[in-house]
């Protein structure tokens, strides 16, 4: 488990493992540099306080006879003296080494942060549809926001710090033995009792940390949701519900956090009382036992300044290993995610399930050419966890230049169908081929460029008009002249005379401040300018009055005299002018005909 762990770690931060073995190594020379440096300080006082120590020493005799041989130092003093500037030197170096290790550690986690939410944002863009079908929005941007920031934020930083830590103790351990063997054993026992202390609380810290996660996604559910809704909200009157319910995970979240504050916090000052009473006990112990022996002042002074590093040392050790257990959740929740096979493998999704040969072709750089028909041949799809089809053994083809569309009660299956044209889901059996031969579902790039689609809800950014029609391509590449003449074939040239700015005006998220007719035509531009031949329309008119709606589907009209159309449609009156219509019930192709043999002899009605 442990080491799986650590594998998962380890391919979260592979991008950075060369920034990390050169902090690594910055670290180690740091610590030593400390180390060395106390050590030598600890002489220099007691030589400044006793100069006799130098001819007591064998390693200061020996230094001080090098002295007097190559640097021709005659003094007691000026080699004090000397000793003064090697510590300057030693503890210049090591503030040169601690700047460009600070500098290069938050490099180190800056980077890893935005490269992990640029990854996490790829693996959803380039997850399955129904990945996002059963996906929880809400915990998507949670993980992108939040989880990203607790694992570079925290994680990382943290073992960082514990590694620069642990190097400090090891270096500041292995003085303290050589200074004076039981000072290592005092600082060693407080070691494990502090180990011990983070070990007895180790569940709840790891509960604690994960119920973090959860109450934040709840939260930005909740924001998104009220926000999202906001005309519904204040209508019906529910702002306190939300208000109320938004509270309560605050108060989780303060519950949480605070339980994992005081959990840092317990080790800290458990060390301290047990420093404070080993030092007292260890300086009267050692009083009494050395006596008036000069080497108590370079003891003492060695172990003061070791504890002085030490202890601090070691609480951020205790503090670092107690929010990496309450964070450690996070590393599992990221790989997932970022695998692309374990989010399908996680999601369950249909192709994994059913068993369907039908497999994306990423090598073989086949383009499409729609030349006769689209034939779909023995169609059938059904939803992760459900007992029974959506769609059940649907063939059919729909001619080039035709105008196609399906009709059908709610539930009959229509936006399945339209999902699976698109290639948004995979069939459980069957297959959609153009002109009988290229399987879509092989080639979904290449049939992707084929293919437009105009919703019944557009999505649409809040940026400008020229922006929102000319979706998905770059600001140098957008043709204007191009914008002009697709918004005026979809009837919004008096809409952008209107317009302040004209094309270059903002139109407000989801084109708030545009009627549901403009935002439709929007839809119906975007789709002219990018040029596809099939042109996709999912109940694109549902939501307009009568009034909007024929002027709307009259510009679809006009597309199908060059386009091949297929409209999924409630109200009959805009697939009247179609050339085949086929009606969809509980999954399954019951009928299809023309305008005048579907709707007006058999008498069907979609209500």
């Amino acid at each position: 488990m442990i080491s799986k762990s650590f594998q998962k770690l380890y391919y979260l931060i592979s991008d950075q493992k060369l920034d990390i073995l050169k902090l690594q190594f910055l670290i180690l020379f740091s610590s030593l540099l400390e180390s060395v440096g106390i050590g030598i300080t600890g002489s220099f006082i007691a030589l400044a306080g006793v100069p006799d120590l130098i001819q007591r020493q064998k390693i200061l005799a020996e230094l001080y006879g090098y002295s007097q041989k190559y640097l021709l130092i005659e003094k007691t003093s000026y080699f004090v003296a000397l000793i003064g500037i090697v510590i300057i030197i030693i503890y210049a170096i090591k503030l040169a080494v601690n700047l460009h290790t600070t500098w290069l550690t938050s490099l180190l986690i800056l980077r890893n942060q935005i490269d992990l939410k640029a990854k996490l944002l790829s693996a959803y863009l380039d997850a399955p549809y129904g990945f996002h079908l059963e996906a929880d929005r809400g915990k998507l941007v949670n993980n992108i926001l939040r989880e990203t920031d607790i694992f570079s934020g925290t994680i990382l930083t943290e073992l960082v710090n514990m590694f620069s830590n642990l190097a400090m103790l090891l270096f500041l351990s292995a003085l303290l033995v050589i200074s004076n063997a039981f000072n290592f054993l005092v600082m060693a026992g407080i070691f494990i009792i502090t180990f011990g202390i983070i070990l007895g609380m180790k569940k709840r810290l790891a509960t604690w940390g994960k119920g973090l996660s959860v109450i934040n996604a709840d939260m930005i559910r909740l924001i998104n949701q009220g926000l999202g809704g906001i005309k519904e909200i204040k209508i019906i009157g529910c702002e306190d519900q939300l208000k109320s319910r938004f509270g309560q995970q605050g108060a989780m979240y303060i519950k949480y956090s605070n339980s994992l504050g005081i959990s840092a916090l317990q080790p800290k000052l458990v060390i301290e009382m047990i420093a404070v009473t080993f030092i007292v006990g260890l300086t009267s112990l050692t009083l009494f036992t050395v006596g008036e022996n000069n080497n108590l002042i370079a003891t003492l002074s060695v172990f003061g300044l070791v504890s002085i590093r030490l202890i601090p040392a070691l609480n951020r050790v205790s503090s670092g290993l107690t929010r990496l257990r309450g964070s450690w959740h996070t590393i599992h929740e990221l790989y997932r995610d970022l695998q692309v096979s374990s989010v399908l493998e996680y999601q369950g999704l249909v192709k994994n399930l059913t068993g369907n040969k039908i497999k994306q072709n990423t090598e073989e750089k086949i383009e499409i050419f729609f030349g006769d028909l689209i034939e779909i041949a023995n169609l059938s799809y059904r939803y992760p966890q459900m007992e029974s089809d959506a769609l059940a053994n649907i063939c059919l083809t729909i001619p080039k230049g035709s105008a196609t569309a399906f009709i059908g009660r709610s539930g009959a299956g229509k936006t399945t169908l339209v999902d699976l044209i698109l290639g948004l889901l995979t069939p459980t059996e069957g297959d959609i081929r153009v002109d009988g031969q290229i399987s879509i579902y092989s080639h979904l790039n290449q049939w992707y460029k084929l293919i437009g689609y105009i919703p019944q809800s557009l999505f649409l950014m809040d940026d400008s008009l020229a922006r929102n029609v000319a979706f998905g391509v770059a600001d140098h590449q957008i043709d204007y002249k191009k914008l002009e003449t697709v918004t005026e074939a979809a009837q919004l040239s008096d809409l952008v005379k209107n317009l302040p700015a004209g094309l270059e005006t903002h139109i407000g998220e989801g084109g708030v401040r545009l009627s549901g007719g403009q935002r439709q035509r929007i839809g119906i531009a975007r789709a002219l300018y990018h040029d596809r031949e099939i042109l996709v329309l999912d109940e694109a008119t549902s939501a307009l009055d009568q009034e909007t709606e024929q002027s709307v589907v009259e510009a679809i009209r006009q597309l199908g005299k060059t386009k091949t159309t297929i409209t999924i449609a409630h109200r009959l009156e805009t697939i009247r002018h179609s050339d085949v219509i086929h009606v969809l019930d509980q999954g399954r192709l019951i009928r299809s005909g023309s305008y005048e043999e579907v709707v007006l002899r058999s008498g069907f009605s979609p209500d």
